[in-house]
């Protein structure tokens, strides 16, 4: 039987590496990996809140608590600098957003007869995991993915599948169906309903040939350093309002703008989380790994 061994630190991808260099999923530093392979929790580990970890693409590294979590950020800029010969000034210990924090999502839908999936792939997938619960997302955008899982259920065809795009903007929630047809008087009535149900910020359909609004009351904006800025289909957004403002901060103390400042108000710096709804590390939000 192996000796026991110390996970000492987490590799790129996310696993633990032991003492001995050897690697295991799952786990965190401080973790005594014993010789028949199971695995006593360390100081750095905690309990995973969210029913669909490991399985859902979404997250990762939900089992390390923020100092680990932090570690392993600033061990991957390191390394990135090393491995083009540069010698790594002092990295700051990065600022990870809060849980429930994430303002923008891509989801997948299918359809499966009268069931309908929708939620982030698993991953390295095409598998839908189906969002029963989500520990990143703001809880106005979480609201509506039961409803949009209806809704979808009306509008793909059967074994059909498509996507829902959401940004959490000033007024609402702007959301954009993608992969899906709108035809007849049905189910363009089914989308107004739905979205002054909702109160909507906007609501536009992609069937192939680009987003199309199909409601929109008012303009859609995303107030940046106090000023409401409009908001185009598809367009970048730092992911949580947290991260925005740190960014605003730092290019602010660097440039010697206010943080209000508009100039400042583009992504510089990035908040960390463990999400990682579009391939980028984060609990909910840092490189390419979420939590």
């Amino acid at each position: 039987m192996a000796e026991p061994d110390t996970i000492i630190r987490i590799a790129a991808r996310g696993d633990g590496v032991s003492s001995n260099g050897r690697f295991f999923p799952l786990t965190a530093p401080g973790d005594l990996v014993l010789g028949d392979g199971s695995v006593e929790p360390g100081p750095h580990r905690r309990v995973p809140p969210c029913r669909h970890f490991p399985e859902c693409g979404g997250c990762q590294l939900q089992q390390l608590d923020d100092e680990s979590f932090g570690e392993f950020l600033v061990d991957r800029v390191a390394s990135a600098l090393a491995s083009q010969g540069v010698d790594a000034p002092e990295i700051r210990r990065p600022h990870i957003s809060p849980p429930n924090s994430r303002r923008r999502a891509s989801l997948r839908a299918e359809r499966r007869g009268k069931q309908v999936l929708l939620g982030f792939n698993a991953e390295a997938t095409h598998r839908i995991i189906d969002m029963r619960e989500c520990h990143i997302l703001r809880p106005e955008l979480f609201a509506l993915v039961d409803p949009l899982r209806r809704l979808m259920g009306q509008l793909l065809a059967p074994r059909g599948n498509g996507g829902v795009r959401m940004t959490l903007a000033d007024h609402g929630a702007d959301i954009l169906l993608e992969k899906v047809e709108v035809e007849g008087l049905q189910a363009t009535e089914a989308l107004a309903e739905f979205a002054q149900a909702h109160r909507l910020a906007r609501l536009a359909v992609d069937d192939g040939y680009g987003a199309q609004t199909r409601w929109e009351p008012e303009p859609v904006t995303v107030t940046l350093g106090g000023v409401p800025v409009a908001l185009p289909h598809g367009a970048f957004l730092q992911a949580t309002s947290e991260g925005r403002r740190r960014s605003s901060k730092r290019c602010g103390r660097r440039w010697g703008l206010p943080a209000s400042s508009p100039t400042c108000s583009p992504a510089s710096a990035p908040s960390l989380s463990r999400s990682k709804a579009a391939s980028s590390p984060s609990r909910v939000g840092a490189t390419p790994l979420w939590r």
